[in-house]
């Protein structure tokens, strides 16, 4: 079944460094030279004339730019790290204590069906992506390093050596927010696949992005949701019938290290809600292993708990982290306090496998947004779909963490034209049209878009959280989880079909939540509107060429 990779543990990023920003980027201004919608990048080899688009069966695909006549000068040396026929990349890899922790995201060697490693997924999967987009006459060379740690101090030194090798980009495959902005603050592009807040994006502009789901992105939607749909409404999907008889009070609990919370009251605001009666700001500890996180969680939850009680809360707003999360409702339980509990598609709260851990009897009463698509049964995820379609199903190493970062990375380079910078790199990416989820009226794929056309009030660097669909707990339900194929009782069903929806387009009135009727739990198999393209790979090691 489909996958989608995303943290296993959410973790508070660290202060950024103070940067300025790069120069401004004309929002749907192409960068010059790359020649997007010109008859000659619509006529090139691997464009298909017909979505304008690269031919790859894989959502997130770059559009077509023109391909340089013989002798046209390549660009020469444009940026740090970028000479006339090469691109440096330092890839920051896990080392063996952060392998042996990662659950269900290894890279896997398909020759002999087993865990490979994380440097032959990135030079398999870059195969790939030479042989389908274009660099403008140069060619990515890599260079790996080990990491030496996940503390701050190992971060920090891993930031140094990083730096000093002087690439154009880093790519960030073993997490850590202080490296992030370590590199990032030294003007160094820097992709990663851990997390990182709006602060640091903006402040870091345009040399950070992120690949996991965007917090405030998930606050920003949640808020249109609870304003339309919510709010003025008796919560009479609470587990308290006293507390079903009144119009909702809401209680918000939020990481300020993490979510934008004025920004998120605003949007309140804006959609007709008040400010929650009861706002509860929480540290996320972020220093141990799960298990001490989730100890030390519990030990403020029953606060939190009793104060959200006596203000006569009867809806509980969860900006809050999978293991807060799991900490509230435990606590809930023990004071006998039954409300509502509104998902806002953060923290990894939409996540069934995780759900499961919690007390059931309280979160059958939780609904809201989430990030995540349903589980679609008998199918491989679509970064599987792409990796076999050009080595087939028996060679190389795929990891969907590296094939999500590479798509972002080659698409970038192919959208700046041969004056690869920093700055062109990101008008690449900025004036790119969302792709897939609620962009193409999918259901299983999630929305990749960036810049302004994620339709958030700032500038978006994460490669997702930018689209959710509307869900509820249902304690009873069976089957896989909506990520890893992990059998079991309690999974989220989605209404609308699993429709997603963007900020400004989520519909007014209460949803039908708790109606099984008008609800999905899964897919059989991946629905015809979200069929990747299927375009023959030819010379490629699945179809006997190189």
């Amino acid at each position: 079944m489909r996958r989608f990779l995303v943290p296993l543990v959410l973790t508070a990023s660290i202060a950024t460094a103070s940067f300025a920003g790069a120069e401004a980027v004309a929002v749907g201004v192409p960068n010059a030279g790359a020649g997007i919608g010109t008859s000659a990048a619509l006529s090139g080899p691997n464009c298909d004339p017909d979505t304008g688009r690269v031919k790859l069966p894989y959502t997130g695909i770059p559009e077509c730019v023109r391909e340089l006549a013989d002798g046209q000068s390549k660009g020469g040396a444009t940026a740090p790290g970028v000479t006339a026929d090469a691109i440096e990349v330092v890839v920051l890899v896990w080392n063996d204590e952060q392998a042996a922790a990662a659950v269900g995201v290894a890279p896997r060697d398909q020759a002999i069906g087993a865990r490979g490693t994380q440097e032959d997924a990135v030079l398999d999967t870059a195969r790939l992506f030479e042989h389908a987009t274009y660099q403008w006459g140069r060619k990515v060379e890599y260079t790996f390093v080990t990491s030496s740690g996940s503390d701050e101090a190992a971060q920090r030194a891993d930031a140094v050596t990083v730096a000093t090798m002087k690439p154009f980009l880093v790519l960030n495959l073993a997490g850590g927010s202080t490296f992030d902005s370590q590199v990032a603050s030294r003007k160094i592009v820097v992709l990663t696949s851990g997390n990182a807040t709006k602060e640091q994006t903006t402040s870091l502009a345009p040399y950070l992005w992120a690949q996991q789901p965007d917090p405030d992105g998930a606050a920003t939607n949640a808020a249109e949701f609870i304003g339309k749909s919510l709010a003025g409404r008796p919560a009479k999907w609470a587990g308290d019938e006293e507390l079903q008889q009144r119009n909702r009070t809401f209680g918000v609990v939020y990481p300020p290290t993490i979510i934008d919370y004025p920004g998120f009251e605003a949007a309140l605001g804006k959609y007709g809600a008040d400010e929650p009666a009861v706002k509860i700001e929480y540290t996320p500890p972020n220093e141990g292993t799960s298990e001490s996180n989730l100890t030390a969680n519990r030990e403020i939850a029953p606060t939190i708990i009793t104060r959200l009680k006596t203000e006569g809360v009867n809806n509980v707003i969860l900006l809050t982290q999978n293991l807060m999360t799991q900490a509230l409702l435990e606590a809930a339980t023990e004071q006998e306090f039954q409300p509502e509990w509104t998902i806002t598609g953060y923290g990894v709260n939409d996540f069934d496998y995780f759900a499961r851990m919690f007390d059931q009897e309280q979160y059958a009463h939780a609904f809201g947004i989430g990030s995540l698509p349903p589980a679609v049964l008998d199918s491989p995820d679509y970064t599987a779909v792409l990796f076999q379609w050009y080595w087939g199903p028996s060679q190389g190493t795929v990891q969907a963490q590296t094939t999500g970062l590479l798509a972002s990375l080659y698409s970038g380079i192919q959208m700046a034209g041969p004056k690869l910078t920093a700055t062109t790199y990101q008008r690449g990416l900025f004036t790119s049209p969302p792709v897939g989820g609620a962009a193409e009226d999918q259901v299983t794929t999630i929305q990749r878009a960036y810049g302004k056309s994620a339709g958030l009030p700032y500038d978006e660097y994460h490669q997702s959280g930018t689209d959710f669909g509307l869900i509820w707990w249902d304690a009873a339900a069976e089957g896989p989880s909506n990520i890893f194929p992990v059998e079991g009782t309690g999974k989220l069903r989605f209404l609308n079909g699993a429709r997603r929806y963007t900020a400004g387009n989520w519909p007014k009135g209460e949803p039908r939540f708790f109606d099984e009727s008008s609800s999905v739990l899964l897919f059989d198999g991946i629905p015809a509107s979200d069929q990747p393209p299927a375009y023959p790979c030819e010379g490629c090691p699945s179809t006997g060429g190189g």
